[in-house]
This record gives structure tokens, C-alpha cells and sequence, in this order.
């Protein structure tokens, strides 16, 4: 909301970014979605890649998703899984 003090400053207030957003700079009004292989938590300044062991395919998460049985992850921010080798 927009509060007008008595001495006639305007000041505008933020929520700030929630659970799968980050909002890269606090004097900016802008809150971008998180991307695929990656996350964001609440009040995030930016967002943070899928460690290795992990992967995220969908946008705007607050987590990653563990690398499933018969595959791997084996670099940070990947959007999908990789199939083990036979």
C-alpha cells in the first residue's frame, strides 16, 4: 500500500517476493519467476540453481526434486534428470 506521512513523503511497501519468485532489487517493483533447475524461497533476491542430486522441471518452485532411481543429476540447474546408462 502507499502510506502519505505528515510530512507529505511517499513511501510504497512490498510483500516482497513469495515461494517460487525472487525480486532481484528491492527499489525495483518487479518479481520475476523462479526458472526450470532452479529455485526460489520467500524473500528471495535472486534465485539459486538444483544442487548436483537434484533437478527441478517446472518454473516458479520453492525446492528441487531429488533425482529419481535410474537416474542422475550430476550438474547444478538441470530441469531434467539424465536416464543412468545400461
Amino acid at each position: 500500500g502507499i502510506d502519505y506521512t505528515t510530512n507529505r513523503r511517499k513511501f510504497i511497501f512490498f510483500n516482497g517476493a513469495s515461494s517460487g519468485t525472487y525480486q532481484p532489487g528491492r527499489e525495483l517493483q518487479t518479481i520475476l519467476t523462479c526458472p526450470r533447475g532452479a529455485y526460489c524461497r520467500d524473500g528471495a533476491s535472486n534465485f539459486t540453481l538444483c544442487p548436483m542430486g537434484s533437478y527441478q522441471p517446472s518454473k516458479g518452485q520453492p525446492a528441487c526434486l531429488r533425482c529419481p532411481i535410474g537416474y542422475f543429476c550430476p550438474e547444478l540447474g538441470l530441469p531434467v534428470p539424465r536416464i543412468c546408462p545400461a
